[in-house]
Order: structure tokens, then sequence, then C-alpha cells
């Protein structure tokens, strides 16, 4: 799993991110920055985005974003929020920055 950071502060801006094989990119558009993002999916053999899913959050409000074993995570406002199967969960509160492994979330 990778992720790649736009500059700025630890764990803040990160907007793309990739499955395991790195065949195919996940990143977060929206029309600007107080409108909610969707996450977008291309391969990178051809490179086709499409919108995969939708959060209720506008862009500026997200400070990071991953994808992992299916699931989309993202910060909002201090809390970890899962993405799975169109349903949103709040996993933790209070962080500032996390990863996600195999075994589960690190923060």
């Amino acid at each position: 799993m990778t992720s790649v950071a736009v500059p700025g502060p630890p764990c803040v801006n990160k907007y793309i991110s990739s499955n395991t094989l790195k065949d195919t990119i996940y990143f977060l558009q929206s029309s600007d920055l107080n409108s909610p993002a969707n996450v977008m999916m291309t391969p990178l053999n051809d490179f086709n985005p499409i919108v995969v899913a939708s959060f209720p959050f506008v862009m500026a409000d997200i400070n990071k974003f991953m994808f992992k074993n299916g699931s989309f995570y993202f910060l909002n406002d201090n809390s970890l929020y899962k993405f799975n199967n169109n349903t949103i969960t709040s996993t933790i509160s209070n962080i500032q920055c996390f990863d996600v492994s195999n075994d589960g979330i690190v923060n």
C-alpha cells in the first residue's frame, strides 16, 4: 500500500492511494474544495477514471485518504472513518495521523 503526499505537514493533504499490486490508483476529486469528495479509480495501464464512491465530507475537510484491503479510510476533523460496502463507520477519534497495515489500524 502506497500513499503519495502533496507537500504539507505530515498526514495532511494525502489524496491518492494504490492497491497492493500498484496497478490501480484511487484518488479524491471534487468540483471545488467545498464540495463533497468523490473517490475515483483507474488502472494505470488505461487511464480512464470512474467514480467508485462518494463521501459526505467536503474535500477541504479530508486530511488523509487511503485504500487498503478493499476499504477506504480517511481522516476528517481528527476522526478516522472507514468506508466499505457503501457504509461509513467512525473507527477512532482524536487522531491526526494513521496508517493501515494487514493487522489493523496504526495511529
